[in-house]
């Protein structure tokens, strides 16, 4: 048995498993920064993540192909293939980035999708987002934040390049300004800020917005 309770680096090589199993403590960080994977060569073995594991190559693949579970937060770049049941967090980017989940369905009654909006330059870079390759059920909870200045647009923070969607999410939890779409292949949020008429009144107490795009003479 191998126990985590403090900071782990795995920059190359697998873990292979006879009988055993790797736990990653409340307080414990796993950082896979390679393509690297969890194997078994026979035997009943379990992976449980209770703290935070981030994959960091947005390049590489983390592989678990034993029996793994989720308690804690999964997050990162890059891609995860695993079998895992998610009961936790899975927070696309570091801090903003796209982390592609392939395998078992990532979402559960109990899971939260953390999304991260930081800008208008894109997913990856100006906002997070989830990828997948296969049909996803959507459950459990969304929780997007903008963290930035995101002007007005339309976000996509769920995209599938095969597959469709089904579900919903129990509870959705979006910043102000903020609707949630759900369409077959993808999943967006859109701003949509209120913008000043064209003649405002500004003064000393008076809040405005001037929406992206916009122009304002003073005169």
């Amino acid at each position: 048995m191998f126990t985590n309770n403090g900071t782990f680096t795995w920059e190359a090589g697998d873990f292979v498993l006879n009988y055993g199993s790797i736990t990653n403590g409340a307080t414990g960080v796993i950082t896979a920064t390679g393509n690297n994977a969890i194997i078994t060569s026979g035997g009943n073995h379990n992976f449980t993540n209770a703290g935070s594991f981030l994959k960091t190559n947005p390049t590489g693949t983390t592989a678990f192909t034993i029996n793994a579970t989720n308690t804690g937060t999964i997050q990162g770049v890059g891609t995860i293939s695993s079998s895992f049941t998610n009961n936790g967090n899975i927070a696309p980017g570091n801090p903003t980035g796209i982390l592609t989940v392939n395998g078992a369905q990532p979402f559960s009654g109990t899971s939260t999708l953390q999304i991260q909006l930081q800008d208008g330059s894109g997913a990856g870079t100006g906002h997070d987002q989830l990828a997948r390759s296969s049909n996803l059920t959507l459950s459990g909870t969304l929780t997007v934040t903008q963290t930035g200045t995101v002007p007005n647009g339309t976000y996509t923070i769920i995209n599938l390049t095969s597959g469709f969607i089904s579900g919903s999410f129990s509870a959705i939890n979006l910043p102000a300004d903020y609707t949630l779409q759900v369409n077959p292949t993808n999943v967006v949020v859109i701003k949509e800020a209120s913008c000043i008429n064209p003649r405002p009144t500004i003064g000393i107490d008076v809040n405005i917005t001037f929406c992206q795009g916009q122009s304002v003479t003073l005169t």
